[in-house]
Parts: structure tokens; C-alpha cells; sequence
């Protein structure tokens, strides 16, 4: 998020460069050591579930499986086997995703991604009829972090990313993370009226 909006203010794209390689350099050198041994293999048993198939890795292994076993149609509403008969863990908060591409299928999945779009396309559209840079730097921002939240509960659904527990923002069920993406969306509507009040 906090990179997204480093761009919308005009950072030239060489400071952006240097603070992603600063970043980049310094989580595996000087905050990895630092993680308890179960949040390093979080983070590294992506690139190989199997090395601990009823530990670590059983998560993102059920979740691959949820997912390609939902084809191209899917399996058909609460017909999904791993989700429902209790194979795949937290199915309706760090998996959601996971349990609608066993039911609905690889085109259900498509149509939740055209929907994620459409929502960034209207936050893009505000950011651009925003006369204030602090507004424009504003709905980069809100952007970044829906979009990062998907790209991230997705990734490690497919076996991409780390599993790192973010929610899917408006799919998930969990009240604390529907009440701060409303809330974040509701920010970005009143911002988006209000754009043209105390201008001369």
C-alpha cells in the first residue's frame, strides 16, 4: 500500500526501484533470522508442501487439491468435497476462495476476478477525477491494499505465495475484516463526493 501511494505522489520510479531492492535485501537477511521456526517454514513451505504433508504443508496442499478438483464448472453449490467434509482447514476465511473454485469451478473463479477488476477500475476512475494530489495519493492507497489483500489470499490459495492468514476482502467471513473494508470503500466514496468542496 504504502508503495502504491509512493508513486501516486510523483516518487520517481528510481527511488521506488532502490527502496524495493533496500526492502527486498533486508527481509531474508535481517527479519527472517528473527521469526520463530514455524513462521520461517510458513513462509518457505510454499515452494515445497510435500516436504511436510501432514504439518506445515497440509493447508496448501488441501487447498491445491480444492482447486483443481473443481474443473472447469465445478463441483456445484456445498458440493465440494475437500471444503465440506473437513479436509480443507478455515474453508470460509483464509480458504474462501479455495472452496468456491471446488464448487463453482474455473469459471466462478474468473467471474469473482472481473468482479475484483471492476472495483479497481472504479477506485482507479476516482483517483483519477481527483483535482487534489492527497486524494489521488488516498484511493492509490486503498487500491494497493484491497488489491495486495487478493493478490495474497488468492496466491497462497493457488500455492503461489506464503500463506500468511490476510482475508479475502468482501468474501471472507469475519465481521472485523467486512467492517474494515466497507469502511475503507466508504472513505473512498465520501472523498470522491466531497472532491471539489473548498475549492475556489
Amino acid at each position: 500500500m504504502f508503495a502504491v501511494m509512493m508513486l501516486a505522489a510523483r516518487m520517481p520510479v528510481w527511488h521506488a526501484l532502490l527502496a524495493a531492492l533496500v526492502v527486498g535485501t533486508a527481509v531474508p537477511t535481517v527479519l527472517y533470522p528473527h521469526l520463530e521456526p514455524y513462521q520461517q517454514k510458513r513462509l518457505t513451505i510454499f515452494l515445497n508442501p510435500y516436504e511436510d504433508p501432514r504439518g506445515a504443508g497440509y493447508q496448501v496442499i488441501q487447498s491445491t487439491i480444492a482447486v483443481g478438483s473443481g474443473g472447469l464448472q465445478g463441483k456445484g453449490y456445498k458440493q465440494g468435497s475437500q471444503s465440506h467434509n473437513g479436509f480443507l482447514p478455515e474453508a470460509h476465511t483464509d480458504f474462501a476462495v479455495s472452496t468456491w473454485l471446488e464448487e463453482q469451478g474455473f469459471v466462478g473463479g474468473v467471474v469473482v476476478l472481473l468482479l475484483y477488476g471492476g472495483l479497481f477500475w472504479g477506485l482507479a476512475g476516482m483517483a483519477g477525477e481527483a483535482p487534489r494530489l492527497q486524494d489521488q495519493v488516498l484511493f492509490a492507497g486503498i487500491l494497493g491494499q484491497i488489491g495486495f489483500q487478493v493478490l495474497e489470499n488468492v496466491g497462497a490459495a493457488l500455492s503461489v505465495l506464503p500463506l500468511t492468514g490476510i482475508t479475502l476482502p468482501l468474501i471472507s467471513y469475519g465481521l472485523s475484516s467486512l467492517v474494515s473494508t466497507l469502511s475503507t470503500l466508504g472513505l473512498a466514496y465520501i472523498v470522491h463526493r466531497d472532491r471539489y468542496e473548498g475549492r475556489i
